[in-house]
This record gives structure tokens, C-alpha cells and sequence, in this order.
């Protein structure tokens, strides 16, 4: 299945985020992994995942047309589901380097089209769901106070965590595959001279 979604407020996002250690949360804050690659050792959402963490290192190869803004991947019980007991679930939020191309939502509902284009076999598979969401993004360092990021969010559902798992990597095989196909398709965008996200 795929589904796009409209983020609110509630899910808005600020770029840079910062550290959040408590009771409830151990986020480490945003890492810029255009810029500090070797910070992705700092992601520990990822250990166990490294199918999930090349994608990020490739998203945010110094030549991608995309950076990602943050990440996470997890196991969860489901209740309800007429199928399936387990899911693994993990997220990407991606950018556009080119800062402009994040202030107009159009850009994301291109990139949708897009992926429902390339991977149209995904509709039909009971075992996996990735959902795309606009996410409402403040790029604070250039003073943007509206623009945009997407999240894409991949469901691996499963009698086990073992068939989750494996799940959750069908659905990321066609994101990453689609991801790394559009970064290729622009080959000269990034040597113009446009702003960039960082």
C-alpha cells in the first residue's frame, strides 16, 4: 500500500533541532550528515539496521540532490490488524539540497508521483505500507519560517519480528532504489549556485 499524507503543526519540524535528554526521549539533535558524515555513527536508532543506514549515508552523499533531516526505526506490537501481530517501522524525513525547492509543496507532491510511477508494485503488497507526509519545516539558519520536508515512513508487518523485519526491508528496497534514482536524474543542480540547505 502507499499513502500520502498531510502533516499539521503538531508534526512541524525545526531545522537545526536541538538535544532532548529525558524521561521520555534521547534524541541527540539534528546531525547535518552532508557535513559531518562520520556523524552518522551518532544515529544509534540504526544499530542493528544497516540496510536502513546505508540509505542515510547515501541520501547524504555530498553530490545527492537529498539530505535527510532525521531518521528512526523501531518493532511494534499491533493490535487489530486482521492479519498481522508485529510491525517494524522506521522513517526518513528528507530535504531537498537546494533550499528554494523545500518552500514549494508542489516539489513533494512531484517527488509522490513520482514513486507511485516507479513502484506501482507496492500498492499491492499486504505486508508493506510506505506512507509519504508533507511535514510543515522551519529552515532556521536562512530565516525560513514555512517550508517543507517530507517524511517517508515504511510499514513491515509480520507474525514475527523476523517477518517484519523482513518486511520493512521489501518496502525500503524500492524507496532507496527510487531515492537514489532521482538524486542521479539532476546531475548539474548542485553546481549552480543555489542556496543550499547547508
Amino acid at each position: 500500500m502507499i499513502r500520502f499524507l498531510e502533516g499539521t503543526d503538531e508534526d512541524g519540524l525545526g531545522i537545526p533541532y536541538p538535544c532532548r535528554k529525558n524521561s521520555d526521549t534521547n534524541n541527540i539533535g539534528y546531525l547535518d550528515l552532508k557535513a559531518r558524515p562520520s556523524d552518522i555513527d551518532l544515529a544509534y536508532e540504526l544499530e542493528g539496521w544497516p540496510e536502513f543506514k546505508k540509505l542515510i549515508q547515501e541520501i547524504n552523499a555530498r553530490d545527492s540532490f537529498f539530505r535527510s533531516l532525521r531518521c528512526d526505526v523501531w518493532f511494534a506490537n499491533v493490535r487489530g490488524h486482521e492479519t498481522f501481530p508485529i510491525l517494524a517501522v522506521g522513517y526518513i524525513t528528507i530535504a531537498f539540497e537546494i533550499l528554494e525547492y523545500n518552500c514549494a509543496k508542489n516539489c513533494f507532491n512531484e517527488l509522490r508521483n513520482q514513486f507511485l510511477r516507479f513502484a506501482p508494485d507496492v500498492i499491492t503488497w499486504p505486508e508493506v505500507t510506505v506512507n509519504f507526509k508533507h511535514i510543515p519545516t522551519s529552515y532556521s539558519e536562512h530565516g525560513i519560517n514555512r517550508a517543507w520536508s517530507e517524511d517517508i515512513e515504511i510499514h513491515g508487518f509480520g507474525h514475527s519480528k523476523e517477518e517484519a523485519r523482513a518486511a520493512f526491508l521489501k518496502g525500503l528496497a524500492p524507496v532507496k532504489s527510487f531515492l537514489l534514482k532521482e538524486s542521479r536524474s539532476y546531475p548539474t543542480q548542485l553546481s549552480r549556485g543555489q542556496k543550499t540547505v547547508s
